[in-house]
């Protein structure tokens, strides 16, 4: 990931949804992953390392106090639906990011980021995500 160490110094506080928030990268491309892992940072949040995998994320959901997630659809050719399932079940925001608009609506996915996606359309959508409202007990 992005060196902190490397980064410019910048001593004002970082402020915006993303400030201080956990976020959950699920993503299977490494270059990808590092983009979002810096965008994150960049926004003042704080991104746990970056799953790969179906298993890794699940055991990271289980693990870890998240504000927010970025779910990559379609892992290693494998939809990440259970993961999307099991963020709706702990009522943990989250985005779909994926070029399958279809399957990020079947999964339950409350914001969908179309692919290819700027590091200012990711940020964008990661705050529409925290900023809604949580769901009601009738769901």
């Amino acid at each position: 990931m992005g060196d902190p160490s490397l980064r410019p110094v910048n001593d004002a506080p970082v402020t915006g949804p993303l400030a201080g928030k956990t976020v959950l990268i699920v993503e299977d491309e490494a270059v990808i992953s590092e983009s979002i892992f810096d965008t994150v940072m960049d926004a003042g949040g704080k991104p746990l390392p970056p799953c790969a995998s179906i298993v890794d994320a699940l055991n990271a959901i289980n693990a870890s106090a998240i504000d927010v997630a970025l779910v990559d659809v379609n892992l290693n050719g494998m939809r990440s639906n259970a993961v999307m399932q099991a963020l709706h079940a702990k009522n943990i925001p989250f985005v779909a990011a994926t070029a399958y608009q279809i399957a990020a609506t079947l999964g339950g996915a409350p914001v969908i980021l179309e692919k290819p996606y700027t590091p200012a359309k990711l940020r964008e959508a990661l705050e529409e995500a925290i900023n809604l409202p949580p769901p009601s007990s009738d769901e």
